[in-house]
């Protein structure tokens, strides 16, 4: 007689696969519903990421004893707050690295949410490295947790936003884009433009934070994020990115139906062009971070349903993501696989506009942007 069972699920959350139970694969999935645990299915936007280059886990200086798997509630955490300020925090793009160890650290003593996500990219930033699945199963766990715990507290201090919080929450929305970028344990087969997508829906309302409370920003503690009045140097890759963008304006317009789409094609170019024109501590944080945050509903619409003119701006924006891929493992491999899957869905048609991009990412000597 033919065994009967279940199928086995490799999509499962973090938390089911630790139990060794079937998942559902809901989000959240019932098991986790059911006993109110945070589920690794809904605590960021669940992406697959491209496996990154493992490192020996004797190169990883505080995994033990902090990070054993042994090591649960505030043991596990005060590890993480040791890794993220001795390790973590140099691999944080923009501002200084005083800022990100130093002053951020000191704004989430007030401000838990802050806390809560300093933790959730520190476990995220130790899992990527680790090889023992036991490990780095736990450093994820952990990770979705703190996710959770912040998204949470993220939402409740937004609608309170003051004086005496924005620093908070502007530190908080920059690592919550890293923590999304960075999560592993995702749905098998999702698509990278899907999942890019959902991590704009989650960060792009807190571009206000910076629009109304930018002199606040400017004259806090974390300051140097913004570093009022300084203008990044400029970079080739920059200038020749928003060339093309503007150049092909015509081209992405006609294929535009309605006029409300050109509008929208056309400001989603445009603030690609502010956020490198802005100020600020650096060009890489003004093109990967300040871009999505200030995207509307409209264009995130037209690249869930594979407009053209949409996907050949987010390809550009993959461009940037391939070059900061060699400097942070948070956007390592999205680039390449972005590019790849959007010259897949728009066919040989768009052949001519997606040449650059297609050149960039396989061309290892366009790999750097300087800074």
């Amino acid at each position: 007689m033919a065994r009967l069972g279940h199928k086995k699920s490799r999509a499962g959350c973090i938390r089911c696969k630790q139990r060794k139970i079937k998942c559902d694969e809901q989000r959240p999935c019932g098991a986790c519903s059911k006993h109110d645990k945070a589920c690794s299915l809904t605590s960021t936007s669940t992406i697959s990421l491209p496996p990154t280059k493992a490192v020996p886990h004797d190169d990883l200086p505080l995994v033990s004893p902090f990070m054993s798997p042994a090591a649960t509630g505030w043991a596990f955490d005060l590890g993480l707050m040791n890794y993220y300020t001795s390790h973590t925090y140099a691999t944080l793009p923009g501002a200084t690295q005083t800022t990100w160890k130093d002053d951020v650290s000191r704004e989430a003593v007030d401000h838990p949410f802050l806390m809560h996500q300093i933790l959730a990219v520190a476990a995220l930033h130790l899992a990527s490295l680790d090889v023992d699945f036991t490990r780095k199963s736990a450093s994820l766990t952990r990770a979705y947790r703190h996710q959770h715990h912040a998204i949470r507290g993220i939402g409740d201090a937004v609608a309170r936003i003051s004086a005496d919080n924005c620093h908070a929450l502007f530190a908080a929305s920059s690592l919550l884009l890293i923590s999304s970028f960075a999560a592993t344990a995702a749905t098998v087969g999702t698509r990278l433009l899907d999942g890019v997508l959902d991590i704009f829906g989650v960060v792009r309302g807190l571009g206000g934070i910076v629009n109304s409370h930018r002199d606040a920003i400017c004259k806090g503690a974390l300051r140097a994020f913004m570093q009022c009045g300084f203008h990044p140097p400029r970079v080739p890759l920059a200038d020749t990115l928003m060339t093309r963008l503007l150049a092909m304006s015509g081209r992405l317009a006609q294929d535009s139906a309605s006029s409300e789409t050109r509008a929208t094609v056309d400001g989603a170019v445009s603030a690609m062009k502010g956020a490198v024109s802005s100020t600020g501590a650096s060009l890489e944080l003004n093109m990967a971070v300040i871009w999505p945050m200030t995207l509307d509903d409209g264009f995130l619409d037209l690249a869930r349903v594979r407009h053209p003119a949409a996907l050949i701006v987010m390809a550009h924006y993959a461009v940037v993501l391939h070059s900061l891929g060699s400097k942070f493992w948070f956007f390592r491999g999205w680039g390449s696989t972005l590019v790849s899957e959007i010259a897949e869905s728009l066919g040989p048609s768009w052949q001519e506009e997606m040449r650059w991009p297609v050149s960039m990412v396989n061309d290892a000597k366009h790999i750097e942007i300087a800074t």
